[in-house]
């Protein structure tokens, strides 16, 4: 007996975004779906089914039949370390075999480094139960540096070269006929974005390559039970370039984050099937690649022994589970435009601009005419609120030129009204700053009752930003803001 799926004909002109794979009746210049420009495309006339795909005549035989959950094989041991404790940590014990890791960053962010290094860690800490120790290597597909290039990298990192293979193909088809072929625990393909597959009509690098590629490499290298680490590039916006579907696609996607001028890289992991995604990986580049780092805020400690300087405050934040010691700098001058400017580097500029205007308002401080120019020291970005009292206490400094204790910190949020708001993890941070040698916390009043009496620091609790300025900045250190123009 024949069972043939009902089809639905498409007997006339249709537009399918190549985003989403949404089909609509009339052009648009931005999907309905995923609000994506400029990805609708016309469709010639074809007999297909909603789903973009020829319809299927199957016949019992083939047709796929459940089976019970308990007949399923355990894999929980089944993981390849990765030499890395904290991403095993994070992956539940290692890389599961067969599962699709998607890494992204900005170009020269360090994703080929990191690659390399994850490549010569596993193969070192490889495991004879799981594959066999004379078949246990890994593939690396480059479809952007040449052989020698990738070669000169590896002996400038360490790694052992003589169990990773090196193919230089773009073509997808290739690709895993030698993946099939070989059967390495894992396969690196970099980058996605220069892959190609023969069966799509597309530029390399479109949104229907992408998603093609990426699902090619899904239903082929999973029942083989190889692992693959794809990499792919960023969009200015911070995106993943290509399809929304490459995500939801993989299993894990991992973000590879720094500025370029600092040796500190961060890895977020925002998607996990495996673990947590509330965790980040600290790695520290030189030129034998990425280490990790264990304790951030010792190596940031050599900051607070510099000489004092106006614009400068410090504060702790929270990041993923973590405490940061993080540095403010501001620079306050009269503004010669007729708009005052407000620019900030790690800070959220939108924060920046409410915080200038809480201030105009609830301090003595007018900071309508002056340009504002805000930044972190280092490769911390601020996401926490709690450092709003800290941008507040050095906007003041360079505002009127009188530098603060480098020894003090300062943690709060300031809300509308110019009031302090406790803050969360308070009580860790201020634990944490005792050890790095701070003696004394400006700290929102109503988050004293949560402090320990073992604590060493000399605590200021306040419940304005007005109280900041009035203690600091006295009514005779006002008048140095008044001459130099920014009252």
């Amino acid at each position: 007996m024949l069972v043939r799926y009902k089809k639905v004909l498409i007997n006339f002109l249709m537009f399918l975004c190549s985003s989403c794979n949404k089909i609509s009746q009339k052009w648009s210049g931005r999907c309905l779906l995923c609000q994506a420009w400029g990805t609708l495309e016309a469709r010639p006339d074809m007999e297909e089914n909603v789903h973009g795909r020829r319809s299927k005549t199957m016949t019992f035989e083939n047709t796929p039949k459940p089976f019970l959950l308990s007949s399923v094989e355990s894999t929980a041991n089944q993981k390849h370390k990765t030499g890395f404790g904290e991403l095993d940590a994070i992956l539940g014990g290692g890389l599961a075999m067969g599962s699709l890791l998607l890494l992204g960053g900005e170009p020269g962010i360090g994703k080929s480094t990191i690659a390399l290094q994850l490549a010569d860690s596993m193969v070192k800490t490889r495991d004879p139960r799981l594959r066999g120790d004379d078949v246990y290597k890994i593939l690396y597909v480059s479809g952007e540096e040449n052989p020698h290039q990738i070669k000169n990298r590896a002996e400038r990192l360490g790694v052992d070269t003589n169990r990773i293979q090196i193919l230089a193909t773009t073509c997808i088809e290739e690709i895993l006929e030698v993946a099939k072929m070989e059967k390495p625990i894992m396969v690196i393909l970099d980058s996605i974005q220069t892959l190609y597959s023969l069966d799509i009509p597309s530029e390399i690098g479109s949104p229907n390559q992408i998603r093609g590629v990426a699902q090619k490499i899904l239903d082929t290298l999973k029942p083989l039970g190889i692992s693959a680490l794809i990499l792919g590039q960023i969009t200015k916006e911070g995106n993943l370039a290509g399809p929304k579907m490459l995500e939801h696609l993989v299993d894990a996607v991992l973000y590879l984050e720094g500025e370029k001028d600092s040796a500190i890289r961060i890895l977020r992991v925002p998607k996990n099937r495996f673990g947590t995604t509330s965790e980040i990986l600290l790695f520290k580049m030189d030129e034998k690649g990425l280490r990790p780092i264990s304790n951030i805020n010792e190596e940031a400690i050599s900051n607070l022994e510099t000489q004092a300087i106006s614009g400068s405050a410090f504060t702790f934040i929270s990041d993923s589970g973590k405490n940061f010691l993080l540095e403010v700098q501001s620079l306050v001058t009269k503004t010669l435009f007729g708009y005052p400017q407000r620019k900030a580097i790690g800070i959220d500029p939108n924060r920046l601009q409410i915080l200038s205007a809480v201030m105009s308002k609830y301090t003595r401080t007018q900071l309508q005419g002056a340009d504002i120019h805000l930044s972190t020291a280092g490769a911390i970005k601020s996401y926490d609120t709690a450092s709003d009292l800290a941008i507040a206490a050095a906007i003041l400094s360079s505002a009127h030129n009188i530098p603060l204790d480098r020894k003090t910190l300062f943690i709060g949020e300031i809300g509308l009204g110019g009031e302090l708001k406790n803050t969360r993890n308070l009580q860790s941070k201020l634990k944490e700053a005792e050890k790095l040698g701070f003696n004394q916390a400006w700290i929102p009043e109503t988050g004293k009752h949560t402090l320990s009496d073992k604590s060493q620091l000399k605590i200021y609790p306040i419940r304005t930003i007005a109280e900041l300025e009035a203690h600091h900045f006295k009514n005779n250190k006002i008048q140095r803001a008044v001459e130099n123009g920014l009252d």
